[in-house]
């Protein structure tokens, strides 16, 4: 009986390093991507922003598209929008979420796609498929896998620094106080959450260093405790 044969697709390119972003304008021409820089580039809505101003002054032909959600649909749109246009490849920039999308897209255009991992917690940086909600819930569609994959550790480790941040709370707040006129008093807060924190002190509605709207007697700063 003949042996079985399988075979296992794997990105012709994979950099996996700190400041391996940075990699990405070069890497599209060295693969022969898009020696134009004329790609489309799929971010997500929280982390976008911060990584399209890494691109400033690189890949300035590039078109940016923000994938909403992981849906078929958003998919679909994704495809839409890319149609307009004319690109070399698709680059997705995210989490499983992004890089499903996007491959399900650049798939669709049959358009190589570059996946850019912000974080580890998925498989979909390299596998050939796409796990997206549907009206019957959530399937899974076959696609072809990443051409190249990048992981830079830094964008990484920013990324799931800023996810398990906790929100500041105040735990104890300031007491009223009754003090004789002239003399000082002492407000405190307490507050938790991931540092650091920032106070802001109002003091009949005008914020604490506003020294034009504030009576002389009043000195204070964005501190936790403040005397008056």
């Amino acid at each position: 009986m003949p042996p079985l044969a399988r075979f296992v697709t794997a990105p012709l390119a994979v950099e996996v390093r700190r400041a391996a972003l940075a990699e990405l304008a070069k890497l599209l021409p060295d693969q022969r991507l898009s020696t134009s820089g004329r790609v489309a580039i799929a971010v997500g809505s929280t982390y976008g922003p911060i990584v399209q101003h890494t691109f400033e002054h690189d890949l300035v032909d590039a078109d940016w598209f923000t994938v909403q959600g992981g849906t078929i649909n958003t998919a679909i749109k994704l495809v839409e929008q890319i149609r307009k246009h004319r690109y070399d490849a698709v680059v997705g920039i995210g989490g499983g979420t992004v890089l499903d999308v996007t491959k399900f897209a650049a798939a669709r255009l049959g358009l190589p796609m570059v996946a850019v991992a912000t974080n580890l917690a998925h498989d979909g940086i390299g596998s050939p498929i796409s796990t997206l909600d549907n009206d019957a819930g959530r399937g899974s569609y076959g696609v072809p896998a990443p051409i190249a994959v990048l992981v830079d550790l830094d964008l990484v480790a920013q990324v799931s620094s800023a996810t398990n941040r906790v929100p500041p709370t105040i735990v104890t707040q300031p007491q009223s106080q009754t003090v004789f006129a002239g003399g000082n008093v002492t407000f405190s807060v307490v507050a938790t959450g991931t540092p650091p924190l920032i106070y802001r002190w109002r003091h009949d509605g005008h914020r604490c260093g506003d020294h034009q709207r504030l009576p002389r007697s009043v000195q204070c700063s964005d501190q936790p405790s403040r005397v008056l």
